[in-house]
């Protein structure tokens, strides 16, 4: 189980199988997003798992309605 505090409040995350969803939304290119910026999010997101140590594995889906996370970019 992964817990974190949100201010005062302690918050699980666990679906019972380790994972997490995570949906990429892309961004505008005017904005400054690339599509290079989704690989860099993928890298950061598995330096994390190791980090953890396999407690949690993130795993990418391309339909927001199945994400437990969602990803933009805001410039």
């Amino acid at each position: 189980t992964y817990m974190d505090r949100i201010g005062d409040k302690v918050v699980r995350w666990h679906d019972g199988k380790g994972v997490v969803w995570v949906h990429l939304r892309p961004g505008n290119p005017d904005e400054g997003w690339s599509p290079t910026h989704d690989e860099t999010i993928r890298r950061a997101f598995r330096a994390w798992e190791e980090a953890l140590g396999g407690q949690i594995r993130y795993d990418f889906v391309d339909d927001p309605a199945r994400t437990d996370m969602e990803v933009t970019w805001h410039r």
